[in-house]
């Protein structure tokens, strides 16, 4: 049997087995053979996964994030259609280390949104297989909400890539860590009202965690503002601004360990190795784990559904497998940061006593049960032991004195809990700023 037929054959089948229990064995390191630390972190991965040291495959490539469509062709396509059709049968997974460019430049100056043949790289790789797919635009993904509609499956494509090397080194300890001990800390939503289709995700997943997890949902129009206290995030999904906002700038905060943040924007991946722009690179640089971009305009509809994608983390699916789940498309803009194979839900999750006095209190905000929320956020207010904690409690009753119609007396609440806090800058402008968005929320 030929090369050709008998990778045909293997996806053919591979529906029945490939359930993203990865095979080790399947599993291959793409790494720039021209820069020594993008080996240096492919064999750290490799050792620390258990990948077979055979399994890695460095490529001479420029140290650039994009290359031409005939560079595509010429520097991935055809040496790694060869490298993989020696094989016995097909990989599943293939992941690329920094050094690796990230993105195909358009072939037309003229950009069409629904003929463009820019991409990433990544997305690109998921189609190594599939023959003769036409290259402008996007294709169905088989994978989409479980439920398979071709006789193939695609590549699984992920990449551990940051602004510096020693962050990449951290994406894989963190995930290995958490993985032990669970994962710990809260979820925060940013709803934006631009787009039913994304708030609606938003929405979706806090129906999934409100019974688990403390989860704060921004419902206003703006990020989480400024100076907010977003203690101990452990997932952030929101949108939709250009660059790293709101309570992101404060320049001490920190995700928890093992976060996974995602925020939707046409192109938060687009410079993923520059701190300061968009929101991919900005995220890994603040702790985060694991996130996903686009590295060019997706339409919304075909970026990740981020309530699939979070359902297929919490069933205990990996990292990689989740994102293939989630998005309705490949050769398109999407790429995934951080170990794909990361398990953030392969322990049950951790909690402490006041974290679910905090979700017991949310919980009956939202069925309006205002007099017992007060009371279970008091409760938690007294069980956390950081300001930043309690004064997010202090403004969960500030919130609702104003769904109570009462305004006035959320803003007097609040400049009272200022004055009884020993001086503390920091917390006095957070209630400034969170003072302001009361009076002028409508």
């Amino acid at each position: 049997m030929s090369p050709f037929f008998r990778l045909c054959f293997f996806f053919l089948i591979s529906s029945i087995w490939l359930k993203g229990n990865f095979n080790k064995e399947k599993i291959y390191l793409l790494y720039n053979s021209r820069i020594p630390q993008s080996k240096e972190l492919a064999e750290y991965y490799a050792n620390k996964r258990n990948i077979p040291i055979s399994n890695l495959i460095g490529l001479p490539f420029k140290n650039q994030k994009s290359v031409s469509k005939l560079d595509y062709t010429r520097k991935f396509l055809i040496p790694l259609r060869r490298e993989f059709n020696t094989l016995e049968s097909p990989p599943q997974l293939l992941i690329c280390f920094k050094g690796v460019p990230y993105k195909t430049r358009p072939s037309s100056k003229d950009f069409d949104i629904k003929k463009t043949d820019a991409s990433s790289v990544d997305s690109e790789l998921s189609c190594l297989f599939i023959y003769n797919y036409k290259k402008e635009g996007a294709i169905s993904n088989p994978l989409f909400k479980k439920n398979p509609k071709k006789n193939f499956l695609p590549l699984y494509v992920g990449r551990i890539d940051a602004p510096t090397w020693q962050t990449c080194f951290r994406l894989i300890d963190d995930s290995i860590a958490i993985e032990k001990k669970g994962i710990q800390g809260n979820i925060y939503l940013d709803i934006s009202h631009k787009y039913k289709l994304g708030d609606d995700w938003l929405k979706a997943i806090l129906k999934q965690t409100k019974k688990e997890f403390p989860t704060i949902i921004d419902l206003k129009t703006s990020l989480f503002p400024e100076s907010y206290p977003l203690g101990n995030p452990a997932f952030y999904y929101g949108w939709y601004s250009l660059h790293l906002d709101g309570a992101f700038l404060d320049e001490s905060f920190r995700f928890a360990q093992g976060a996974i943040a995602i925020h939707i924007h046409s192109f938060s991946a687009s410079h993923l190795h520059n701190s300061q722009f968009g929101w991919v690179a900005p995220f890994l640089e603040k702790g985060v784990c694991a996130t996903l971009g686009n590295v060019y305009e997706p339409l919304l509809l075909f970026t990740c559904h981020l309530n699939i994608f979070h359902q297929s983390l919490r069933e205990g699916k990996t990292l990689i497998e989740s994102a293939y789940l989630s998005v309705p498309v490949l050769s398109w803009q999407q790429i995934v940061i951080g170990d794909p194979l990361y398990r953030p839900f392969a322990l049950s999750p951790q909690f402490s006593k006041a974290q679910d006095w905090e979700r017991k209190g949310l919980e009956k905000l939202r069925k309006k049960s205002f007099r017992s929320a007060k009371k279970c956020f008091y409760k938690a207010k007294s069980l956390y032991s950081k300001e930043s904690d309690k004064l997010r409690q202090a403004f969960h009753i500030a919130d609702i004195f104003v769904l109570e119609n009462k305004k006035i007396k959320g803003i007097s609440f609040l400049l009272k809990y200022a004055k009884n806090v020993p001086e503390n800058g920091k917390v006095a402008k957070a209630i400034f700023i969170y003072i302001n968005r009361l009076k002028f929320d409508e």
